[in-house]
């Protein structure tokens, strides 16, 4: 097992001061948006992380936020760039995002989930990282099934 220490970035943004939440996947899965819509936000209102057709988040960004509840605990919820792309493979992205150090993980799929994304799960799993897998745009794959053999939801 490589021992891999935790990322400066991370270490600079003050890890150790806040419960620290990651949201990760291959890119173009929504990570951006759910990062948003977990944070009562839209696209490009203050303080939205930004979203695109193309791979947007180049650099890991931290968004304060506050657990709901009783202890209101305060977070940064973490969006992370897309894995497995020729700017960031899968092979250094594990220890370049540091994804061992999350307290919880959100693994982000659209449509299936993929080698990256078992592999990142693998990696959690064997670090003792708590994750959740979060299946993204299933609108889109509800209307395609219609669209394309007129399956209704309940079907898909």
């Amino acid at each position: 097992e490589e021992l891999f220490e935790l990322p400066k970035w991370l270490k600079e943004a003050g890890y150790k001061a806040t419960a620290n939440l990651a949201i990760t996947g291959n890119s173009g899965t929504g990570k951006s948006s759910l990062n948003n819509a977990i944070r009562g936000l839209r696209p490009r209102e203050d303080g939205a992380a930004a979203v695109g057709v193309k791979e947007t988040t180049l650099d890991p960004e931290g968004y304060p936020f506050m657990a709901p509840g009783d202890a209101r605990v305060e977070m940064k919820l973490w969006d992370l760039p897309g894995a497995g792309t020729p700017r960031f493979p899968l092979s250094s992205y594990i220890r370049n995002m540091g994804i061992r150090f999350f307290d919880l993980v959100v693994v982000v799929a659209s449509q299936r989930f993929t080698e990256t994304d078992l592999e990142l799960m693998d990696e959690l799993r064997a670090n003792g990282v708590h994750f959740v897998a979060v299946r993204s745009k299933v609108d889109i794959e509800v209307r395609n099934a219609d669209h394309d053999s007129g399956m209704s939801p309940n079907q898909v």
